[in-house]
């Protein structure tokens, strides 16, 4: 499943514009205040595919507020409606996984599945102020059932039509803005879920980079999970212990490390020059923290120490490739 393209109507300076993404990598090129940001901005505004990074960069939540979007222009009196579209492939995985929950879920056998749906979120304006929110999707749903020969329309009031939207909705592709290199980068990850002294936001920041890790993990296929196996052992004195926990931390760098030489080749067509990421863990309180360190040409350096861009775009692919469901 991925994006193909996004249609948008009277969202801040855009008054109507088609944006096609046919390759793997689409670069927006323009002179100052053209437009690159505000089209950044409305694909970030996709209510299904945004991805929540309020806990690393708090400023993200005032781009969704939809009274923000009304166009400068038009900011006395907007009396209209504020729309994106997103238009979604669906692979010949996704059609068959669509055609095998239905089955099962209603004995309903689809007579056919489209290869791409257009979902649309209609914003309502009234005096300038948001009343409302309509959205829709363009889904087919037909078949048949049991001993029936024709094929039977299911429309958007029917439970098999609402089951075949909600099983495609967890799958769509999450978005992710970066809009500059601000966001706080720490120099350690703490596992902790809480924050100290009650802190709400660095109680978030945390559960945000432990998925982070956990994905990791995941990626392993070993079982292992944080707090058994990273933060008890951080804490053992055992000799096993610590030798198993040097054993997961490296494969745990190994795994990073592929995935961010892979993306960066990917996006810039030749490796980084630092190619080998290393994870520490020190006990913290009670949970424990891990540290980063990139091995260059010329020795290791902490993530900190590592040029500003090299920092965005080695969290860009962390984030992105670990934290996200892809």
């Amino acid at each position: 499943m991925r994006y193909t393209g996004f249609n948008f109507k009277n969202f801040k300076g855009i008054d109507r514009m088609t944006l096609e993404l046919t390759g793997d990598v689409t670069t927006l090129i323009g002179l100052n205040e053209s437009g690159k940001t505000t089209i950044l901005e409305a694909i970030f505004c996709f209510s299904y595919g945004a991805e929540n990074l309020e806990a690393i960069n708090p400023g993200m939540a005032s781009l969704r507020v939809p009274d923000q979007w009304v166009p400068i222009s038009r900011r006395a009196n907007f009396n209209d409606t504020i729309e994106i579209c997103a238009k979604v492939a669906l692979s010949t995985p996704d059609r068959k996984a669509l055609r095998a929950h239905l089955r099962s879920e209603f004995g309903l056998r689809l007579s056919d599945v489209q290869s791409q749906i257009d979902i649309r979120e209609k914003y309502h304006f009234k005096n300038s102020r948001h009343g409302g929110t309509d959205r829709s999707w363009n889904l087919a749903v037909a078949g048949t059932k049991g001993q029936q020969r024709n094929s039977r329309k299911h429309g958007a009031d029917s439970d098999e039509w609402k089951s075949a939207v909600a099983f495609l909705k967890d799958p769509l592709p999450k978005i992710w803005y970066f809009p500059n290199f601000l966001f706080e980068l720490p120099e350690r990850f703490r596992l902790s879920e809480t924050g100290e002294d009650g802190d709400d936001a660095e109680r978030d920041k945390n559960r945000f980079y432990r998925s982070t890790f956990e994905q990791v993990l995941a990626q392993l296929g070993s079982g292992a999970n944080l707090d058994t196996h990273l933060v008890e052992r951080a804490h053992s004195e055992e000799r096993a212990d610590k030798r198993s926990l040097n054993s997961l931390l490296l494969d745990m760098g190994q795994v990073i490390t592929t995935t961010i030489v892979d993306g960066w080749a990917r996006i810039f067509g030749r490796p980084p020059a630092a190619q080998e990421v290393e994870l520490a863990i020190e006990p913290e309180g009670a949970s424990a923290a891990l540290e980063l360190r990139i091995k260059g040409s010329d020795g290791y350096y902490d993530l900190s120490e590592r040029s500003l861009g090299f920092r965005w775009f080695f969290m860009f692919l962390l984030m992105t490739s670990f934290h996200c469901k892809c």
